[in-house]
């Protein structure tokens, strides 16, 4: 017996955005990578700060979701090299397993847009998208 998947839903070309999801759990990366693309956006993911750096220098992004504890470069390093780095300002959400006052705190200061706790709710990722057009 073979089950179909759904039929990826186009994005309108004025609101599909490319993405960069960076965490260093993979099944993390991969599914929400999955689910982008699937509502017609284009996704890339990075294991760590270091490959998301690489990434982002390599291609523009429209939005980045990243993990706020990674190993080496932090998220919160890697949103301020994004901050300071010249061109185009993507939409940062941090999203991560820890929703201290201070970690919140920081990621405001450090001018992430968005700070989420782990799981993400998949059915806010329409509404997180239209808020990166804004």
């Amino acid at each position: 017996m073979t089950k179909e998947l759904p039929t990826p839903v186009s994005a309108d070309a004025r609101h599909a955005m490319r993405v960069l999801v960076v965490d260093d759990d993979p099944d993390f990366t991969d599914s929400l990578a999955w689910l982008l693309r699937h509502k017609g956006h284009e996704a890339d993911t990075a294991g760590n700060g270091l490959d998301a750096v690489a990434a982002i220098v390599a291609q523009r992004y429209d939005v980045i979701f990243l993990d706020v504890r990674l190993p080496g470069l932090t998220g919160h390093d890697l949103a301020r090299w994004v901050r300071g780095h010249e061109g185009t300002k993507p939409f940062l959400i941090a999203v991560t397993g820890y929703g201290s006052d201070a970690d919140r705190q920081a990621a405001t200061e450090i001018g992430i847009d968005v700070f989420l706790l782990k799981p993400l709710d998949p059915s806010h990722l329409d509404e997180l998208m239209s808020r990166a057009v804004r």
